[in-house]
């Protein structure tokens, strides 16, 4: 399904279409719906009360939850867990309560906050590639050589938030998110246990936290329009889901930080003219750049990402 979540790239790739169920509610308040206004007349005084425009200002409330099939592994034993190195495979759940609220201040204003916990199931028998070969095999380390897509440890405290103006007929808007993995010290402690390839990885649990602020100016809707957006965007090693965010920042991997920019221009209804350019830079050296890794190179085999600069430029066609 489409994704039902407030998110941003940060959390998770656009493209991305989960698999599950999901409940969505929405109540709309409109705290001023008184309409009349007293008139004045010319001597000063009251000449009576006529309807006049209704408050735009509208408060949305809203609840998204999801159960969504994070991985599937076979075979599977519903009975027992099975003796030595053979565990029950049991299937993967990511599950997401969300909860915000959007003020509108009119038609084209607004602030949004959407507060999100994250949280898996069955992590322990289960990686994101549904293969299990000992204890520690999904331990996430994020160390080249190492275990770098383990989801263990992850519980996810999210806030995106947006807030939306026009300006000289153009639309712009502040947006940034804030991630803090609530088993970021565990998980760290976990990566300095297990297996982490070239060197230990040591327990570091302050890179718990993910964060991005930015600015985006313009829309693309039609033949024409234009967008430009930049922000800030910071990935903490032990922070968030790391085969679930954008490869298009950061190549897919955490440690990570640095600018991004993008420029867009429709050459048509259907067709998107895009570039991008990002500069990536290691947060803490000792640490590898965990990831599944994008364009620029693989998983294990690969070196920990120090800095680079990356120019991505696409056509996109919408039909």
């Amino acid at each position: 399904m489409p994704n039902p979540l407030v998110t941003t790239p940060m959390l998770w790739k656009s493209d991305i279409n989960p698999e599950g169920f999901a409940q969505q509610f929405k109540y709309t308040f409109r705290p001023f719906n008184d309409t009349d206004h007293t008139v004045v007349d010319g001597k000063g005084g009251k000449s009576g009360a006529e309807p006049g425009e209704p408050n735009p200002f509208t408060l949305d409330v809203f609840a998204n939850l999801a159960e969504f099939v994070y991985d599937t592994a076979s075979p599977q034993n519903s009975f027992g867990k099975g003796t030595g190195n053979t565990y029950t495979k049991n299937d993967t759940f990511l599950f997401v309560w969300q909860g915000g609220a959007k003020a509108n201040f009119d038609k084209t204003t607004f602030l949004q906050v959407a507060p999100t916990f994250y949280f898996y199931s069955s992590t322990r028998n289960a990686d994101f590639n549904g293969t299990v070969t000992g204890t520690t095999s999904n331990t996430y380390t994020g160390m080249p050589g190492g275990q770098q897509t383990g989801i263990n440890n992850l519980e996810i405290f999210d806030i995106p938030m947006e807030f939306d103006w026009v300006m000289a007929d153009i639309p712009f808007r502040v947006f940034g998110d804030f991630a803090y993995n609530l088993q970021g010290a565990a998980r760290a402690n976990a990566a300095a246990a297990a297996p982490s390839g070239n060197r230990p990885a040591p327990r570091v649990g302050g890179q718990d936290i993910a964060w991005q602020a930015g600015l985006g100016i313009n829309k693309i809707k039609k033949k024409g329009d234009w967008e430009l957006m930049g922000y800030w965007q910071s990935s903490g090693q032990y922070s968030v889901d790391p085969n679930l965010i954008d490869d298009d920042v950061f190549d897919a991997h955490l440690n990570m930080q640095g600018p991004v920019f993008r420029a867009g221009y429709a050459l048509s209804d259907a067709v998107t003219f895009n570039v991008a350019y990002n500069y990536g830079r290691i947060i803490n050296s000792n640490l590898g750049t965990g990831g599944y890794g994008g364009t620029l190179n693989g998983t294990n085999s690969s070196p920990a990402e120090h800095s680079y600069n990356l120019v991505q430029v696409d056509l996109n066609l919408r039909f």
